[in-house]
Formats: structure tokens, C-alpha cells, sequence
């Protein structure tokens, strides 16, 4: 299940990111559903498109070419690999990271409107916001994700 969640993840964020590869608005039509997936993958992946295009749909941005490996000097960090699509946009260069998790599609009330903040340039009050509510499974009980 793990290879499948990261396919499906790395196919949306290579479509968005080709999506950017000039600075606009990302569309449906930048997504077109996979004919190599099967039909739960095809499922999974539209609704990872529409996720995408919910929270960012109205944001020009550009994709921005970064480096797997990268070492920020006077901090003793590096980073490697690609935790999401770096981009440019109006208000700044941010980072997208896309997690596909879970059993059903599900855009929470706050990170809908973290997007519409972010259309309109205004900031998020913060982070911690937008941690995903309890979900119900296993006969009710609720787990964090």
C-alpha cells in the first residue's frame, strides 16, 4: 500500500508541477487521470487532483527548480530529496507538500481556508490549525492522522 500511496503522490505532484511550469493557475485539465492505474488508483487520484486544485486552484505560481540535495549554510542542516513542489508565487516561494493518506478524500474545514487565505495573500493564524480532526474507524474509535 506504501509503493501505491507514493506513486499516486509523486503522479499528482508531477502534474503539478508541470502544471506551474510557467506561472499560472493550475486546471482540471492538468491532471488527466491515469490510464495506467486501476480504478480505485484513478479514484484516488482525481480526488488528490481536486485537493490540489481546492486549495490551490486560484494561486499563479511557477515551479521553482531545487535541487534533491540541498545544505543550508550556518545551520548545519541538509535536506534530501523532494518533500514537495517548490514554488513562486506573488506572496513568496513556498513549499507543497502532498500527503495522500486515509480511506476517504478529505479537505479539512481549515486547510480550505488556509488556501483562501493564501489566495488572498493574508496569513494563516497558524499551524496548528490545521492538524486534521479526530476520524472515526475501527468501530468508532478516533485516531489522530
Amino acid at each position: 500500500m506504501a509503493s501505491t500511496r507514493y506513486r499516486l503522490g509523486q503522479r499528482v505532484q508531477e502534474d503539478a508541477g508541470l502544471a506551474h511550469s510557467e506561472r499560472r493557475v493550475p486546471h482540471e485539465r492538468d491532471f488527466p487521470t491515469p490510464s495506467d492505474f486501476g480504478a480505485e488508483e484513478r479514484a484516488v487520484y482525481r480526488a488528490a487532483a481536486s485537493g490540489y486544485l481546492v486549495l490551490f486552484g486560484e494561486v499563479p505560481a511557477l515551479t521553482l527548480d531545487v535541487p534533491r540535495r540541498v545544505e543550508l549554510d550556518g545551520l548545519d542542516i541538509e535536506l534530501a530529496g523532494r518533500p514537495g513542489i517548490f514554488v513562486d508565487t506573488d506572496h513568496g516561494s513556498e513549499v507543497r507538500m502532498l500527503r495522500i493518506a486515509g480511506t476517504a478524500p478529505h479537505v479539512t474545514e481549515a486547510q480550505q481556508h488556509a488556501g483562501r487565505a493564501a489566495r488572498r495573500g493574508r496569513p494563516v493564524a497558524s499551524a496548528r490549525d490545521h492538524r486534521r480532526p479526530p476520524v472515526a474507524r475501527d468501530g468508532g474509535r478516533h485516531h489522530h492522522e
